[in-house]
């Protein structure tokens, strides 16, 4: 499977490790940052979480399934597990990806 280097670049920049807990009710980039901090999933940089998160809808609105982005967050992110990667694109989804519902 080849990942677009532009989504692995944006998501490996958001720095992502954490533990699995259940994601925020609230949408938007407060929604995303208050559910990657329930999971504890600790970013450098505010901004850049979000457009990683951002960078997984265009992911998944250009065709791509679910797994294959979470296979893309594992892979620019080494530090996290395949399921901690799933959840992040969850979060994303449920914060970012309306269109896609």
């Amino acid at each position: 499977m080849m990942i677009r280097k532009p989504f692995l670049a944006a998501v490996a920049v958001a720095g992502l490790v954490g533990l699995a807990a259940p994601a925020s009710a609230e949408t938007g980039d407060t929604g995303f940052l208050g559910a990657l901090d329930q999971l504890g999933i600790s970013y450098p940089n505010a901004a850049d979480a979000v457009a990683g998160g951002h960078t997984v809808c265009e992911y998944l609105a250009s065709g791509h399934s679910p797994n294959q982005a979470a296979k893309g967050v594992k892979n620019a992110n080494p530090s996290l597990t395949l399921t901690k990667a799933h959840q992040f694109v969850g979060i994303a989804r449920a914060n970012f990806c309306a269109q896609l519902d």
